[in-house]
């Protein structure tokens, strides 16, 4: 039997790199060479997808290590490690390029391992493929959906020096961020292509579909035959959010023979 796959929205908060530069009124390329402190990860927030709770987890949250090295962002390293291991889908914005590169980072840094490989589903990546949109920042398609947006932006160079005040302040951005990008990740998904498939070979309403890949309605009507890479399969249509599936052509076969 098929089981809930578990949806993890998640976001991260960077801090500055700090580098040693000349002055200079152009642009210039700072190499490793001349950086003396790295970025580190001030806080991290996560929500499970159709779960009412939004987290966040701080590196002020262990009074002893953050007094110790205020840089120490060893808990969120360890809590994003378990998140993620036992997440299915990992849903970020800008994710692929950020978010889960600076969490390896992190786990690599802190000796933790890497997770098991999972599904990425980046939903800036999404817009761009998808979409025509004028812009597809988070705050931006967050607004175009009707929500209200980013919150206020912690100052980066005081939370970079360990100002605990900007960190909450990181934190409450950070929070918010999540469930924007939920809102963002529910308009955008139906018409998402990639969508891991939710199956149960049993199941033999609607050619092998239990329920959709999108939404996760059981509400659908056949559209036909499709071909894909040369093969033809059953169209399904979500008759909840529209979304278009790929069903089992040898069920299909079954009641059309």
């Amino acid at each position: 039997m098929s089981r809930e796959l578990r949806t993890l929205l998640l976001d991260l908060e960077l801090t500055y790199g700090i580098y040693l530069a000349y002055p200079s009124k152009k642009p210039q390329y700072l190499s490793d060479k001349q950086l003396i402190h790295d970025q580190f990860c001030t806080c991290a927030a996560w929500k499970w997808h159709d779960e009412a709770s939004t987290y966040v987890i701080k590196i002020t949250d262990n009074r002893k290590r953050f007094k110790a090295n205020f840089r120490d962002d060893y808990i969120v390293a360890v809590k994003l490690h378990e998140l993620m291991t036992a997440a299915d889908i990992i849903v970020a914005h800008n994710g692929d390029a950020f978010d889960i590169k600076h969490a390896n980072t992190m786990f690599r840094k802190h000796g933790l391992g890497p997770i098991p490989e999972k599904k990425s589903i980046d939903t800036l990546k999404a817009a761009r493929k998808y979409f025509a949109f004028p812009g597809n920042s988070l705050d931006s398609l967050a607004k175009r959906f009707g929500s209200t947006g980013k919150n206020q932006k912690p100052d980066w160079a005081k939370m970079t020096m360990g100002d605990e005040k900007e960190i909450n302040i990181a934190a409450k951005y950070c929070r918010n961020d999540v469930i924007e990008l939920e809102k963002v990740f529910v308009e955008l998904r139906p018409y998402m292509r990639n969508l891991v498939k939710i199956r149960d070979k049993k199941e033999r309403n609607h050619y092998g579909i239990k329920q959709c890949d999108a939404c996760g309605s059981k509400r659908f009507h056949s559209k036909g035959l499709e071909t894909f890479n040369g093969k033809p399969y059953p169209r399904i249509r979500c008759q909840e959010c529209g979304h278009q599936m790929r069903g089992d052509i040898k069920l299909w076969r079954l009641t059309h023979s």
